[in-house]
């Protein structure tokens, strides 16, 4: 009896949906890679098969994991961004726009990809921690070389090792940010690269130069810039952390949109291939101040649309 590749391929989304994160826990092979696989299942399921049955997937699998697998704690280790998908899903099915659509599954990636470091954020990070990390910090300068070279040019090791713990606290301060622009990027590239291989016929998918978000998406900028001036302003630490972390991550998602509006630039007619040329080696011989002005880019467009892209054919 023939079989097509296509039920093949549903099978094994259906398949995948409901063994992988068991499978994950029982390995202990929990990571991004299962993490990808699972979003691909449920983008392939959801598409051919529908929201419910891919919801009703999909919780099956994490029930079984959190069943047989030990708890709550192993199925944090499997992660929660394949449940991005089903928002996604909801969202066509609702006839949501592109643009819109992936907008609020970017957010509902970024706050799954919190929910993970949560409990690290809430203990903090401890002295007997952060000089365990510093010490094994100073001991890669020493072994590579580096500390003898900073030493030469003057700095005592007491100051690096200082640089170091100041640094570290800075940086547990933007773990949230991290985390969330990590998830981000994850969905983003899987959702991407799955709509490009396995187009709609009735909707293709457009290039990545072509790439917007809604305008209310500015919102979220303002949000950011208010809750660290109210935070800096009467001292509260944790709205003022917050405010902090959203602005980052809007920069890191700024940085993309503007990539997108440089590139749509390049492919331009109207520019002739020396101006492409000298714009692509000025933006790698300059390139600091080119993330900056790509950043600045993609936050201004969110209001200003430089490409003139109509709503209606905008993602």
């Amino acid at each position: 009896m023939y079989v097509s590749d296509q039920k093949v391929t549903k099978g094994l989304a259906i398949f995948a949906l409901l063994a992988g994160p068991w499978f994950g826990v029982a390995k202990g092979s929990g990571g991004w890679l299962l993490e990808v696989a699972l979003l691909i299942a449920t983008l392939s399921v959801g598409r051919s098969i529908g929201f419910k049955w891919m919801t009703l997937c999909l919780s099956i699998g994490y029930g079984i994991a959190f069943l047989l697998g030990g708890g709550l704690s192993s199925v944090i280790n499997i992660g929660f961004l394949p449940w991005v998908s089903v928002l996604t899903i909801w969202g066509v099915e609702h006839v949501w726009s592109r643009k819109s659509n992936l907008f609020w599954s970017l957010v509902l990636a970024g706050v799954l990809g919190v929910l993970p470091v949560i409990p690290m954020i809430l203990q903090g990070m401890g002295t007997e921690l952060m000089q365990e990390i510093s010490r094994s910090m100073m001991d890669q300068y020493r072994q590579s070389g580096m500390l003898t070279s900073f030493t030469q040019q003057g700095i005592s090791e007491a100051d690096i090792e200082n640089y170091v713990q100041q640094f570290l606290q800075y940086l547990f301060l933007f773990i949230p940010a991290l985390a969330a622009l990590g998830s981000m990027m994850e969905y983003g590239a899987v959702y991407y690269f799955f709509a490009r291989w396995f187009p709609q016929k009735d909707q293709p998918f457009p290039l990545f130069s072509s790439f917007r978000l809604p305008w209310f998406a500015i919102w979220g900028v303002n949000l950011g810039i208010v809750s660290y001036l109210v935070g800096d302003q009467w001292n509260l630490l944790s709205i003022r952390t917050f405010g902090l972390n959203v602005m980052l991550i809007y920069a890191g998602v700024a940085f993309v949109l503007g990539s997108a509006i440089f590139i749509y630039y390049l492919r331009s007619p109207r520019l002739s291939g020396f101006i492409k040329w000298i714009l692509i080696f000025m933006g790698f011989v300059y390139f600091q101040v080119t993330i900056m002005g790509l950043i600045l880019l993609g936050l201004f467009d969110l209001v200003l649309n430089f490409r003139r892209i109509p709503e209606d054919n905008s993602n």
